[in-house]
């Protein structure tokens, strides 16, 4: 609060970095009774690496506070199970759902591309696409930054997802 008084820090930063340390210590305890562990730290930052930076502040503020060596370092091959991981579980939540229409298909195109061409991020609306059958697979041609991609449609058998995991 001090460095928000003499204009050193904005409201949003404040509330970014209280989101960090409230989720840091939540992984140790759900009850906030313990400090975090290096364990803790790693898994919070694991599951969540674009928050390192917002907890890099709080966790250094615990090791001046309570002589603790914690660190905010993360392992790339966890971050990258984790989030091959989570795009699996959202094409599959979105393949039960059935869903229709462009919003769902640009989701859906996004998600696939990140997963099966590894593409670090994508900008659905950023994205051309038309339906494209493969070797009698439903697909889409998919244009994205002067890039062609092909990616099945949800409607397509999921054994494709269930090869690559």
């Amino acid at each position: 609060m001090s460095k928000y008084q003499v204009g050193g820090t904005t409201i949003r930063s404040i509330r970014l970095a209280l989101r960090a340390a409230k989720s840091v210590l939540q992984e140790e305890s759900t009850t906030f009774d313990a400090l975090p562990t290096q364990q803790s730290v790693r898994a919070y930052l694991t599951h969540t690496p674009g928050q390192k930076a917002a907890a890099q502040g709080f966790i250094s503020y615990l090791n001046r506070t309570y002589d603790l060596s914690l660190k905010s370092e993360v392992n790339a091959r966890a971050v990258s199970r984790v989030r091959t991981q989570q795009l699996e579980t959202n094409l599959r939540t979105m393949y039960a759902s059935g869903g229709e229409g462009d919003a769902f298909h640009r989701q859906w195109i996004k998600s696939a591309l990140m997963l099966l061409h590894g593409l670090s991020s994508v900008n659905k609306k950023a994205l051309s696409f038309s339906s494209w059958e493969i070797h009698g697979q439903a697909g889409f041609n998919v244009v994205l930054n002067e890039q062609t991609y092909w990616v099945p449609a949800p409607q397509a058998p999921l054994r494709w997802l269930n090869e690559i995991s």
